[in-house]
């Protein structure tokens, strides 16, 4: 729930700092929403939070990407409101069928313990699409500029802001903080391959402040090449991991089970099916760059080190 008052960037762009940091645009009578939090409950704390520091009506939401934590409170706010809500074609198909991602978590029909608040959120309507490189040129001293940025989920993107003279990119789960990555260990990606290029594009972006979804603000770009290093060297570790793993064929269960055991992480039917997505991400990465091999034998699916 976010109950911090909004980090005033520029004279039109802020931060609202919380479990998902959420962006906020002044423009004119309206504000535009950069994420809009995890369900009702949420997005209500957030509307309170920002009509206590502007008292003016959402106008549009953009949504880096369709995850729960990143769209969940855009119901809330199109029922209210009759906000504009900006998604890349992609992830719009997410928010209009949200079992689509829980369904794809488990590669079937999900069973009702992983269909939570956090796998699928409120049902939504992408009003307009996110285009990569497209702009909105809100007013002479103010654009927004989409980037895409793929590799956390399927069609993410980023939101560059410039406000007069000042630069703001809001970076979505493409780039994950110190704190996230030393709690969690394994964090969750669709794409690895696509993650790494994501993470060497965004180290390219000239800013005055990066805004990762999940992490404080990052002041500079040499602080986010750090941070980026950091992600980069977190997924070669796990790499590192199974590729020793598997000096012995193992099946993907019994790769599991030792990821587990390994990183102490608990077992749940969310965690199984979040972690073991990613894992088979991990191998998928491993595969592609012919460090291990695929082996369909009696039944099972085994990977084996080259």
């Amino acid at each position: 729930m976010q109950k911090n008052s909004p980090i005033q960037l520029s004279k039109s762009t802020f931060c609202l700092l919380g479990h998902t940091n959420i962006g906020v645009i002044e423009n004119n009578d309206e504000l535009i929403l950069i994420d809009s939090g995890l369900n009702s409950e949420d997005a209500a704390q957030i509307d309170e939070v920002l009509k206590n520091s502007f008292n003016k009506k959402i106008g549009t939401i953009i949504n880096t990407h369709s995850n729960a934590d990143h769209a969940g409170g855009n119901n809330y706010f199109s029922n209210k409101y009759n906000c504009k809500i900006f998604a890349t074609k992609k992830e719009a198909a997410f928010l209009e069928n949200p079992y689509l991602e829980s369904a794809l978590m488990w590669g079937a029909h999900p069973f009702d313990k992983i269909r939570t608040k956090y796998f699928e959120c409120e049902k939504s309507t992408a009003t307009n699409l996110a285009n990569e490189n497209s702009e909105i040129k809100l007013n002479n001293e103010l654009t927004i500029e989409f980037i895409s940025l793929p590799g956390h989920f399927i069609d993410m993107i980023g939101v560059l802001v410039t406000d007069q003279n000042t630069k703001t990119v809001f970076l979505g789960d493409s780039i994950f903080g110190a704190q996230m990555i030393s709690k969690y260990n394994i964090c969750y990606m669709i794409n690895v391959t696509d993650f790494k290029n994501t993470l060497d594009k965004i180290s390219n972006i000239k800013s005055d402040f990066y805004i990762p979804s999940h992490s404080t603000i990052v002041t500079s770009q040499e602080e986010l090449k750090r941070l980026s290093i950091m992600n980069k060297n977190e997924i070669e570790k796990i790499q590192n991991f199974l590729l020793e793993l598997c000096k012995s064929q193992m099946q993907n269960d019994d790769i599991l089970a030792k990821v587990f055991e390994t990183y102490h992480i608990r077992t749940t039917p969310s965690q199984l099916v979040l972690i073991g997505s990613t894992i088979k991400n991990h191998l998928t990465d491993l595969y592609i760059n012919n460090k291990i091999e695929m082996i369909c034998n009696d039944g099972r699916m085994y990977w084996k080190t080259k």
